[in-house]
């Protein structure tokens, strides 16, 4: 576009060369179609994230973090769960907001078991299990077998076989005769 002097004669604008680009145009080819016609992708402003990639941060909230990690199952857990006190880090009981960093032991007493972790990646948002196992180092003692549950047959099926009479007598703890 040429712009028009005071004195009614066109003023040409300096052109840059070919292929660089000028900080007004935010718009750049990037890709080319199948029908070999450029594709343009809309810039995101300068400082914007892309989703693709990950945020380089050196602390997360615990709750996030837990949640991030799949240690529990939501972030509205991982809140009752410090607001609860079955969270520590560095054995100490902390609140939801408080900062995990990498190297920091977390201790959680969640529903299926104590877990001990020690925290090697940051997230904030919730990983795919893959991801999400890359985020700690798992200490946790092992899970305390269950109890023998009693042997259960259908009703109407008759008198117990040998093998199942023994099986019962086993269980309530009585001797075999």
């Amino acid at each position: 576009m040429d712009q028009v002097s005071g004195e009614g004669r066109p003023e040409a604008r300096p052109q840059a060369p070919e292929g660089a680009r000028s900080e007004a145009e935010p718009s750049v080819v990037d890709q080319v179609s199948a029908e070999g016609r450029p594709e343009a992708r809309p810039q995101a402003p300068e400082g914007a994230r892309s989703e693709a990639e990950p945020s380089v941060v050196d602390q997360v909230r615990i709750d996030r973090w837990l949640c991030a990690a799949r240690i529990l199952k939501s972030r509205t857990q991982a809140t009752q769960a410090c607001a609860g006190g079955r969270v520590r880090v560095n054995d100490e009981s902390v609140k939801p907001h408080f900062a995990v960093r990498v190297g920091d032991r977390v201790r959680v007493q969640a529903d299926h078991g104590l877990r001990i972790v020690e925290v090697t990646g940051l997230a904030e948002k919730r990983q795919s299990p893959a991801l999400a196992r890359t985020l700690f180092n798992d200490h946790s003692p092992p899970p305390v077998p269950r109890p023998a549950r009693m042997p259960r047959r259908e009703a109407g099926a008759g008198r117990p076989t040998k093998r199942e009479r023994r099986d019962l007598q086993r269980f309530r703890g009585r001797p075999e005769d």
